[in-house]
């Protein structure tokens, strides 16, 4: 899939960038506006500049299935969560720095690092 920038308003499209192979689920600003972060059905991280809107980095491999939940953390630290049943908390770097299992609400009692 195709990620479209726009600029506005009024608004009007400045470039685009095909860095997924399947639908994108999420895509999300660090609070700062720093960075931008998408996620998709392709099991794909991709990290974009926010304000020049240029990827920076990629991480292929994320999780085992597609990421279906992201969310910003601080301007440095993001969380994904996966059809793998994987949390996943990443610096903007795509480093994963760790990692729950987890299978039912009971599990979250006593989460296990992977």
């Amino acid at each position: 899939m195709t990620i479209k920038f726009f600029e506005g308003p009024p608004y009007n499209f400045t470039k685009s960038d095909r860095c997924h192979q399947g639908f994108i689920n999420k895509m999300k600003f660090s609070p700062k506006g720093t960075w931008l972060v998408s996620a998709g059905a392709d099991r794909k991280l991709v990290l974009f500049d926010g304000s020049k809107l240029e990827k920076v980095a990629e991480k292929p491999d994320a999780h085992g299935f597609g990421i279906y939940g992201l969310d910003w953390i601080d301007d440095e630290h993001f969380v994904t969560c996966s059809s793998d049943k994987l949390i996943k908390i990443w610096n903007s770097k795509l480093e994963e720095k760790y990692a729950i299992e987890t299978a039912s609400p009971e599990d979250m009692k006593n989460p296990k690092k992977v």
